[in-house]
């Protein structure tokens, strides 16, 4: 599953270009500027008298984003500046890269058309036209969300050798079955967060008197990680270490067999999802479970006892799930 979750990782990375996004907000229209066209970069100094603010343009981290070094970041708002006929831009915010945040530089820049670069300078808030509000905090994606999701489920495990006949076909039915999942998600900035986790896997089947009842359930905290292109659409990626516990109970003419057990588990998800209003989304999520068993507790009517499972004896508790669910934005 390794190879799997790599290769999805590389899709996604793929899908956003491995660059930084880049909106922009235009408020007047001029007619493009060629590409070696000069565009000079404004800090902290005044500007020119008679510069005029044509639109806003920010530079920020996809989650996966490489090549955003900052005079990358700047070419690439002068080239937006460009396609806008801007011939200046004034760098109203920077965020330097953090190790609690992103690896990227982000930048907020105004667009501006300057008539004479020569001109007396003025201060920022006396420009010719008075500048719109800029790109405002609530573009950012939400910090906290719960998401509940359900769906079905497939035990990667593969069935005792020599196992034939009805008892196979018996076995078989239970390596499938429903899944559901909820977690707890906070999100330290756009891009990266912690998680808490609770999912279960559970499926029933009976044949001539015999029922058989099957669960695995894991839970755990999680690294997060997401992106969004357009604030709509989230995409997003987990890790998480916890605990993956397994119950197998089986009854035939009032007898009852109860395997039970629990270890170490992972899990790795990855999923994308929409937000239909600020509060509401929909989503959906690929995910893996593994864990290994190296003893159970058996319970025969009654009686227990605890057996620890040779090398070839192991009970491998791994799944691959696909479900689909609600996410409730809290802020």
């Amino acid at each position: 599953m390794k190879k799997v979750t790599f290769i999805l990782t590389l899709i996604l990375c793929l899908l956003a270009s491995c660059s930084p996004k880049v909106t922009s907000t235009m408020y007047h229209s001029y007619s493009s500027l060629p590409p070696e066209t000069p565009v000079k970069v404004f800090y902290k100094e005044d500007l020119p008298a008679g510069s005029k603010e044509i639109g806003q343009v920010r530079v920020s981290d996809t989650g996966f984003s490489t090549g955003c070094d900052s005079l990358t970041v700047i070419s690439k708002i002068k080239n937006e500046a460009r396609k806008a006929g801007g011939n200046a831009v004034l760098i109203t915010e920077h965020k330097k890269p953090s190790v609690w945040g992103s690896s990227c530089h982000q930048m907020t820049a105004m667009v501006l058309n300057v008539s004479d670069f020569t001109a007396p300078t003025l201060a920022k808030n006396n420009l010719e036209d008075e500048p719109p509000v800029l790109l405002s905090e609530s573009k950012i994606l939400p910090r906290f969300n719960l998401a509940v999701n359900g769906g079905y489920g497939w035990r990667t495990a593969k069935l005792a050798d020599g196992i034939e006949g009805l008892e196979k076909d018996y076995l078989k039915k239970l390596m499938s079955g429903f899944v559901w999942n909820a977690s707890a998600n906070y999100y330290f900035n756009d891009n990266y967060g912690l998680g808490l986790s609770y999912s279960a896997y559970s499926v029933s089947t009976s044949l001539h008197g015999l029922k058989s009842n099957d669960m695995i359930t894991y839970a755990g905290p999680a690294f997060l990680m997401r992106f969004s292109q357009n604030q709509k659409w989230i995409f997003n990626m987990s890790l998480g270490l916890g605990y993956i516990g397994y119950s197998s109970t089986h009854k035939s003419n009032g007898d009852q067999l109860k395997l039970t057990g629990g270890t170490v588990g992972f899990e790795t998800a990855i999923g994308a999802e929409y937000k239909l209003s600020q509060n509401w989304g929909i989503g959906a999520t690929l995910s893996t479970n593994s864990g290994l068993l190296n003893s159970m507790t058996v319970n025969q009517n009654g009686h227990k006892q605890t057996i620890d499972l040779g090398k070839d004896e192991k009970e491998g508790l791994g799944q691959i799930r696909i479900a689909v669910g609600f996410r409730y934005y809290i802020w």
